[in-house]
């Protein structure tokens, strides 16, 4: 993870939790307001440190294609059903041509779903709740 002081612009997703499997929080307030919402107020942390997140990078054609590639699970695939048994098919220049297009076009129409934390922001919880939700401790005061 990087600095926490860095721009945070890169993040898509935050959370209190940098384990988290879900999210859905697309700004840092909604993130501290989800984990506020859930706690009554005596409960709450003097500080909340949220994370943020974007999307994992996907590997690099290069690492996917070759020894253990697309190419070579078919070239075993068909030897076992259709090739010689004491021989196997070797790889064509135009058979390794098309599994690099076949790996590049995948990995650009591929959806990453992980995200991993990029960064983090420590928030002081009175402040932020003075700030975005003063009724909050209206409500408590009031109570």
């Amino acid at each position: 993870m990087t600095d926490p002081t860095m721009d945070n612009s890169i993040a898509c997703f935050w959370h209190h939790d940098k384990d988290a499997e879900r999210l859905v929080s697309e700004s840092v307030d909604e993130a501290v307001e989800r984990f506020l919402d859930d706690l009554p107020p005596e409960m709450w942390p003097e500080t909340l440190k949220v994370y943020g997140f974007a999307p994992a990078e996907l590997p690099g054609t290069d690492s996917l294609i070759g020894f253990g590639g697309p190419l070579e699970g078919l070239l075993e695939s068909l030897d076992e059903e259709y090739g010689d048994p004491e021989d196997y098919h070797c790889r064509t220049n135009k058979m390794e041509e098309a599994e690099r297009v076949f790996v590049d076009t995948v990995l650009s129409e591929y959806q990453v779903w992980t995200h991993e934390p990029v960064c983090s922001q420590e928030i002081h919880v009175r402040t932020w709740v003075l700030d975005h939700r003063p009724h909050w401790l209206e409500e408590v005061e009031d109570g």
